[in-house]
């Protein structure tokens, strides 16, 4: 019986461990979602330089790599603040934020050598390279979350870490988060990128940070029966240069860590 329970232990332990990924082969796309409040900050054209560098120098097995950048303007309009306000506030940043990278990119063209690799788009634009209807697939996770307690569970508990306040506008925004990563990860959005013209057999979601318990959960429940080969279901963190695969975490013994 301890034995037994000792194995369990290990188990759990292996689930919650979390390690850099290899070389990265074949056809593929790095996924950077650009959040409109760490652009500037987290998210700078300075960081970001230095993640795309870090990739090529470390992680680019073969030249088969694109990287595309999704700044997540529309995601924000859950919100109470004014259109205008919002479209002027975001439209100057995600300007100067591609302007910028494009810059940077261009001078580091010795290392970064394949230009058209990069390709620079707005959360707006996944809603219509979505295979299928976005609005058919946001009313079924809306649906998912009234019915399903343990999603409740792990939103409210994602509300108390990032310290928000969970209201129509905050809700929304999380399933639609979720929603849009559970789809691309799942190859159910078309990504545009001149280098990789649809070749891609894996697709890498890279942020600076950990992912939300909830977004965990849903990869894990997977309500909409989704089947893909591709092997990277979870987030690579750019923070401690480690993949953060959901199947192998443990929801109830995981403290955000």
């Amino acid at each position: 019986m301890k034995k037994l329970k000792n194995i369990a232990l290990l188990d759990e332990m292996k689930q919650n461990e979390f390690f850099d990924i290899k070389p990265l082969k074949d056809w593929g796309i790095l996924f950077f979602p650009i959040s409109m409040s760490n652009i500037t900050t987290k998210q700078s054209v300075k960081n970001c330089l230095e993640w795309i560098s870090f990739f090529g120098d470390k992680k680019a097995g073969e030249p088969k790599i694109g990287l595309n950048l999704v700044y997540c303007d529309f995601l924000y309009l859950n919100s109470e603040d004014k259109a205008t306000f919002l479209k002027e506030k975001f439209m100057n940043a995600m300007v100067n934020h591609k302007n910028g990278l494009k810059n940077a990119i261009h001078k580091n063209r010795k290392s970064l050598q394949i230009q058209h690799a990069f390709h620079f788009e707005t959360w707006g634009n996944l809603y219509l390279e979505i295979k299928g209807d976005f609005n058919v697939y946001f009313e079924k996770i809306k649906d998912f979350y009234k019915k399903d307690k343990t999603f409740q569970k792990y939103i409210q508990e994602d509300i108390k870490f990032y310290n928000r306040k969970l209201d129509k506008n905050q809700l929304n925004f999380f399933l639609e988060e979720h929603l849009m990563i559970y789809l691309v990860l799942n190859n159910l959005v078309n990504f545009r990128n001149e280098y990789i013209q649809g070749r891609e057999k894996w697709i890498l979601l890279c942020y600076p940070g950990i992912p939300p318990k909830a977004q965990v959960y849903l990869f894990q429940k997977n309500p909409f029966n989704l089947k893909t080969e591709n092997p990277f279901l979870g987030q690579y963190n750019l923070l401690n240069k480690k993949f953060y695969d959901f199947k192998n975490i443990n929801l109830e013994n995981w403290n955000y860590e």
